[in-house]
């Protein structure tokens, strides 16, 4: 049991109107899709983008700058900007900025809220799963299509 948290990436393809728009998009999906019933089928495509397990300072930020400081394990949307923001402040604190500016957070199972070793780990994991994730998005405007989620259980 802990604090899990994961961060998807997902797009939304829908009307493909006949059989053979449909199958042009699932073969770029991949091939072991199961057939759709309807002709006018959809689907969604998701992939996990990070994932951080009792990085409670990080799951802290998600809720006051995602979650409307409203920590209820449900699934969020997140800016693209938002997630540049966090970067950058983890960069900060990691070169020798104010650890205040991200603190820990208690919670259920949600690790330790007094390591320094441990919680400057955890902000250079966020920086290093964030920034290929970011500049992915920013190097096709066509990415800009693709929706960024989080969630959080324990």
């Amino acid at each position: 049991m802990g604090l899990d948290m994961y961060l998807t990436v997902e797009k939304y393809f829908g009307g493909y109107g006949d059989e053979a728009g449909r199958n042009a998009i699932l073969a770029n999906i991949g091939p072991d899709i199961p057939p759709m019933s309807r002709a006018s089928g959809s689907a969604t495509v998701s992939f996990e983008a990070a994932y951080w397990r009792k990085a409670n300072a990080v799951h802290g930020w998600f809720v006051d700058n995602v979650q409307g400081g409203e920590d209820d394990q449900g699934r969020h949307y997140v800016p693209l900007d938002d997630l540049k923001g966090l970067v950058a402040l983890c960069e900060n604190i990691v070169a020798g900025g104010d650890p205040d500016d991200l603190p820990p957070v208690d919670g259920f199972f949600f690790g330790p809220t007094d390591d320094a070793s441990w919680y400057l780990d955890y902000l250079q994991l966020t920086v290093d799963q964030l920034k290929p994730l970011i500049a992915w998005f920013d190097a096709d405007d066509s990415r800009s299509c693709w929706d960024i989620y989080y969630q959080a259980s324990w």
